[in-house]
């Protein structure tokens, strides 16, 4: 699972970078983090944010990691972004 969420993140940053996307200088946590949350929590949490949210918030995966608030808001603006990669 852990080198399938690093290629996930990589994923979404090389697409973001691809659409030359710029994210806010003052975001805690970035665009293509918020996207592989996200995916994870569709992939190995069946669709639950929280769980995901919390799974990843350790260290070695996002140590920065939002609030359940501010992620959702944060979601919810990357949400066009998200639903291009599964047209």
């Amino acid at each position: 699972m852990n080198d399938e969420i690093v290629a996930i993140y990589c994923l979404c940053d090389d697409i973001l970078r691809a659409m030359n996307h710029q994210g806010d200088r003052q975001e805690q946590m970035s665009d293509a983090e918020v996207m592989t949350t996200a995916i994870v929590a569709v992939l190995y949490f069946g669709g639950n944010f929280e769980k995901a949210r919390k799974d990843l918030s350790e260290p070695q995966y996002i140590p920065k990691m939002l609030s359940r608030s501010r992620f959702n808001r944060r979601l919810y603006r990357v949400e066009s972004m998200l639903l291009m990669l599964f047209e």
